[in-house]
This record gives C-alpha cells, sequence and structure tokens, in this order.
C-alpha cells in the first residue's frame, strides 16, 4: 500500500507541476514517452493523448515531467531531415543545386527558415547525404504530407537532370584459390558451375 501511495502522490505533484510551469497544454501537438499525438486532458494524476490514428493514450504525469518532451505547437514549425544517397559517380555540387532548387515549390515550405543539404558519409553504394527544410506548422498528417511531397520532388528533379540514386551493390570474387580459372574453363566447355558433364545441377556439397 505504501508503495501504491507513492506511485500516486508522485503522479498528483506532478500534475501540479505541469499545471504551474505549463510546458504543455490542451491541444499542443506533443511527443513523449515515445508517444506523439494530441494533448486532449490534463489531470492530477494523468496525461492524455489522442494519438494519430485515432487512440487515447494515457500517461502518468510524473513519466511526463520526468522524461523528454517534445511540443510541436510552441513554435509552430517542424524540420524535415530527410536522409538520401547519390552514386559516386555524381557531381555533388550539382546535387546540392539540384536538390535545393527542387524544394523551392513546396506547399507548406517556410521560406524564412534556411535549408542544408549535409553530405554525411562515404557509404556502401553511395555518397550518404541529409536534406534539412523547415514546414510551417506541426500537425503530424500535414507533416507526412510535406515529406511524401518532397520525395516526390527531389525523385522527379534527379530523374530530369540523370541523378542516380543507386542500388545497393554486391561484388562477388571469384579469384580466391584459383576459383576464377575454374570458372573460366566452366565457360569454355559452355555450362555453368553448378552443371556437371551431363548438365544436372552439381550445386550439392562435395562430401568427402
Amino acid at each position: 500500500m505504501g508503495l501504491a501511495f507513492q506511485e500516486t502522490a508522485a503522479n498528483f505533484l506532478s500534475g501540479i507541476l505541469i499545471a504551474l510551469r505549463k510546458p504543455i497544454d490542451i491541444d499542443d501537438i506533443v511527443e513523449t514517452n515515445d508517444e506523439i499525438g494530441i494533448v486532449r486532458s490534463l489531470n492530477l494524476r494523468s496525461t492524455i493523448l489522442t494519438d494519430f490514428q485515432g487512440q487515447d493514450v494515457i500517461i502518468p504525469n510524473k513519466n511526463v515531467l520526468f522524461n523528454k518532451i517534445k511540443n510541436y505547437s510552441k513554435t509552430q514549425n517542424r524540420r524535415l531531415d530527410l536522409e538520401l544517397g547519390v552514386s559516386y559517380m555524381e557531381d555533388l555540387n550539382k546535387v546540392r543545386v539540384v536538390l535545393l532548387k527542387s524544394v523551392e515549390n513546396l506547399n507548406n515550405l517556410e521560406p524564412d527558415k534556411p535549408k542544408f543539404v549535409w553530405f554525411e558519409a562515404f557509404g556502401d553504394s553511395s555518397i550518404n547525404l541529409t536534406l534539412a527544410i523547415w514546414m510551417k506548422g506541426a500537425d503530424q498528417p500535414q507533416f507526412r504530407t510535406f515529406k511524401s511531397d518532397t520525395i516526390m520532388a527531389i525523385k522527379k528533379a534527379f530523374d530530369e537532370n540523370n541523378i542516380t540514386i543507386p542500388f545497393p551493390i554486391r561484388t562477388l570474387d571469384f579469384g580466391i584459390k584459383g576459383e576464377y580459372d575454374k570458372l573460366k574453363e566452366m565457360e569454355g566447355k559452355g555450362s555453368t558451375p553448378n552443371d556437371d558433364k551431363n548438365g544436372n545441377d552439381s550445386s550439392s556439397i562435395d562430401e568427402r
């Protein structure tokens, strides 16, 4: 009972502090405790969010108070950080110019915020980069539409400028321990590495 009352008291005191400090208000879009949604109710025991699938999420106040809170409604702006990759053969200066131009006419783009292109790493099959742009407003469905429109605009601009987004590439090396010579010998006989002299599949393991 002592533990139960301790939990209740912690939530009660946390509710008072939330009411005084006001890190969140009704109808704010917030992300906390791995949940994102609209604040529908604040009481002395819990905070109730409605997520974007229409479900109510009840979070004890102490979990709200003592964990990270992202309140998207306070600034009315959200930044989209979109990760993508381009071929090693591309001119990176051209890629930067095409990327920034491709998003200039997006709906709900915040024109007063800076746009960034950061080249992040040499990946296995591509040079990886991040495009960072800002959206007006904080609504989650609007943000997802904004992200979708951005992807479509970039794909169209890349196609028009012959910029390649590469597929993952795997290299097969047949040069280990004479396997390349064996492969060439099989090619000369008109058979594949998995065919025997009678044309039958011989891909099974040789047991000795």
